[in-house]
């Protein structure tokens, strides 16, 4: 078992509380980044409804207060307003309603990290494949 698998592992019996028996569509290691935060590496877990995040390691003080503290964030499909691919990133607006902040626009990046012994174009292939995911669930057309 690789280094990711085991992030994987470690860190899901921690979300699926949060999950209210959703079921898990995707799962993944990957990179979360926002403007105001910088980046945090973390676990990501798909459903239905929302994704959630939780942070293992923060290269700035607030993600990681949030990685050391364990919270798991869930940010719900319904509040994304433009959704785009760039590389093989993510890249989602946002309305801040279900943080209590309505009106507010926040921005924020995902890309799944490189599993052991994947190439890139394997990795291409996944992050395309949760893109896709995500943008039918968040009904956002081009």
């Amino acid at each position: 078992m690789g280094k990711i698998e085991k992030y994987i592992e470690k860190y899901l019996p921690e979300i699926e509380p949060f999950l209210e028996g959703a079921e898990i569509r995707y799962k993944f290691y990957g990179v979360f980044y926002a403007p105001w935060l910088g980046e945090m590496n973390g676990l990501f877990v798909l459903t239905d409804d929302a994704f959630f995040v939780r942070g293992k390691a923060g290269f700035k003080s607030g993600w990681a207060g949030m990685a050391k503290s364990g919270e798991v964030q869930k940010i719900p499909y319904s509040s994304f307003q433009t959704f785009y691919s760039k590389k093989h990133k993510a890249v989602i607006k946002y309305d801040g309603a279900f943080k209590g902040k309505p009106g507010k626009i926040g921005k924020m990046t995902i890309a799944p990290k490189k599993m052991e012994g994947e190439n890139k174009q394997d990795l291409i292939a996944r992050a395309n494949e949760y893109y896709d995911f995500l943008k039918s669930k968040a009904n956002i057309t081009e």
